[in-house]
């Protein structure tokens, strides 16, 4: 295997396990604002919170229980705690990764610039002179990057 592809799929792995993090991350996001909504309700309305908490605890383990005020508090803040933990993990790992998807990209640069490998991009003249004689108005714009309107062809 040449050393080219080792590095490519490398790119391809850390690139993939940085969306499922970036995912992750998202995720342990949205849970981490419901857990503030809830001990901002706690705050606010602190009967009705614990009322609506203990209802949905002893309707999923159908048997009553009795938690005290501070014992709920205190592990939504344990969970807050341990949801924080993993979205700072989470974004960590994702920028590390993304330090190492750069020095990846550099070192495919340097192998380019070498001359041991040859860009994708050597055949981009002889496409782009092909494509721009089929489509004469993206000739004028830079480097064809601008958006073709079908008002384009009227004139002003």
């Amino acid at each position: 295997m040449d050393t080219l592809d080792v590095l490519y799929d490398h790119y391809k792995e850390t690139f993939s396990l940085s969306k499922e993090s970036q995912g992750r991350r998202n995720k342990s996001f949205v849970i981490l604002c419901v857990l503030e909504a809830i001990s901002f309700l706690l705050l606010i309305r602190p009967e009705m919170a614990f009322e609506l908490i203990l209802k949905g605890i002893n309707r999923d383990i159908e048997t009553p229980l009795q938690l005290s005020n501070t014992i709920i508090q205190t592990l939504i803040w344990l969970l807050i705690v341990y949801v924080m933990i993993r979205y700072i993990q989470d974004m960590l790992y994702i920028a590390s990764a993304l330090s190492a998807l750069m020095r990846l990209r550099s070192l495919r640069s340097a192998q380019i610039l070498s001359g041991s490998v040859t860009p994708v991009a050597s055949t981009y003249s002889a496409t782009r002179t092909l494509y721009s004689s089929a489509m004469p108005s993206l000739e004028n714009t830079s480097c064809g990057t601008a958006m073709v309107s079908p008002f384009s062809s009227f004139k002003r």
